[in-house]
């Protein structure tokens, strides 16, 4: 089974790639590509600070820094832009899901047609 779920999920992880990267190689850190809500700060009922975004990104350069794939290691090594599609190779799957679901719907929507799901609530629910 859970030979099953990492291939599903290198799937969707290349989907976001190639849809994306389409529009900008490093749409991972543009915020106009995600839902303006995403990116307001807010406070939690415990009255912590929050904002999606920026936990968003925090995670994900977590997770580059502490990855052994050799494209990003050869990025880091050389001090060049990571495009998206060398950056989901750091990627789990919660962040891969986190990241779709802070998504503008026209680009949820975009890999959603590649996948063959006419609802980008479905696929948020089911990552």
């Amino acid at each position: 089974m859970l030979d099953a779920i990492e291939r599903i999920e290198i799937h969707i992880r290349s989907v976001i790639a190639h849809e994306l990267g389409y529009h900008n190689p490093l749409a991972y850190q543009d915020s106009s590509f995600i839902r303006p809500k995403e990116c307001k700060t807010w406070i939690d009922r415990h009255q912590k600070t929050r904002n999606n975004w920026k936990e968003w990104k925090n995670r994900h350069n977590k997770l580059i820094y502490r990855s052994r794939e050799d494209c990003i290691l050869w990025h880091l090594k050389n001090s060049k832009e990571m495009p998206i599609w060398v950056v989901v190779e750091a990627w789990d799957f919660g962040t891969t899901s986190k990241y779709f679901g802070l998504l503008k719907g026209k680009y949820q929507n975009k890999i959603c047609a590649r996948l063959s799901i006419s609802n980008a609530k479905v696929l948020k629910n089911w990552l």
